[in-house]
Formats: C-alpha cells, structure tokens, sequence
C-alpha cells in the first residue's frame, strides 16, 4: 500500500471529566518544551465544533486533534507528509507517535487523573483514496498490516478487526482487544 496520510485514535476512558479546551495550555506548553519529536508549531481551537476535531497541535508532518467525531473525545493523530518505510512501518510509526502523545497527556499536571487513554481501541484511517479506495480490494489489503499490528499490541491476545462501513469515507478500521493495556505498555510492544 502506497498510502502515507494516517490517522490514528486513541479514546479516553471517561471523557466527562475533560473538556477539548482543557488541552489548549498543554498543547502550548508541548511546543515550548519540545515535548514529542515533531515540529510543532501552534495550537488552533476548533471547540466551537460539535462533534468536529476539538483542539489541534499543528505541526510539520502531523496534526493532533482532541477528536469529538462520533461523540467520542480521544486524541486523533493525522499525518500528512514525509512518512518513512513501508505501509507497515508507516503504520506503527503512526501508532506510535499517538501513544507517545497519549502518555505525554496522561501525565501532564494539569490533566493527571482526568486523561486516561482506553489502550483496548484504536481507531485507524487511511487518508487516501487514490492509494488506498475504500472498497473490499482495499479492505483486503490494509488488514494484513492491521493483523501484525494488533498481534504487536495486544500480544497474540484475539484483536477484533472491524471495517468502517461508510463507504463515504476514508478507508478505515476499528481494532478492539479484550484487554485494555495502558498507553505505556503499548509503546513497549510497539518498541519490542
């Protein structure tokens, strides 16, 4: 698969006790301490949206977004250039990059307690409909890249793999595991 704009969802445990705008100083104060490896460069709030992409840390090659679509807030990582890799390796560097910005939160003072991340969802999005159609064709060849990973986080645990019905949207799929491992565990399967 040639596609390189991911995107990637994380969803809090319990979103009641966070709001989107809750996020503002801790994505500003992200850049001024240079908290994820990307080039961060200003935070925009789309709050004001019901249901839209919250608060965003807009940066070079990826976006963050405190994503309400669906009536679900969780954090939503969209990258939009300069991927390395094959499909696979792009994937989990997209995993990746949403985990370490999930652990980031979590332990943020100002939101400890109020932001844990469910590590038994994930929501993944191929942002490319030239390289990546969302027909069965398309469907048949993002799933093996979506087994493997599963496989990596949910350590050989059964991981159900769930394709977006919408056909009028990207090409996507909702990965669930019976357990929900914390963020931290994750990124260490990821690294292993």
């Amino acid at each position: 698969m040639l596609a390189q704009r991911l995107n990637v969802k994380l969803f809090l445990r319990d979103p009641s006790r966070v709001r989107p705008r809750d996020f503002i100083p801790v994505f500003h104060r992200f850049i001024q301490q240079q908290r994820l490896n990307e080039l961060m460069i200003d935070v925009t709030d789309y709050s004001h949206v019901q249901g839209g992409p919250g608060v965003a840390l807009i940066c070079h090659a990826a976006n963050y977004f405190t994503d309400e679509e669906g009536g679900r807030l969780g954090l939503l990582y969209a990258r939009k250039r300069d991927a390395e890799g094959d499909f696979p390796v792009r994937l989990a560097s997209a995993v990746r990059a949403v985990l370490a910005a999930a652990r980031h939160l979590e332990q943020e003072p100002l939101l400890v307690g109020r932001v844990v991340f469910d590590g038994g969802e994930l929501l993944v999005r191929v942002n490319d409909r030239l390289n990546a159609p969302n027909s069965d064709e398309g469907f048949a060849a993002l799933q093996p890249s979506l087994e493997a990973l599963g496989a990596r986080l949910y350590a050989g645990s059964p991981v159900q793999i769930a394709r977006l019905a919408d056909p009028r949207e990207c090409l996507g799929a909702r990965l669930t595991a019976p357990e929900s491992p914390s963020v931290a565990t994750l990124l260490d399967r990821l690294a292993g």
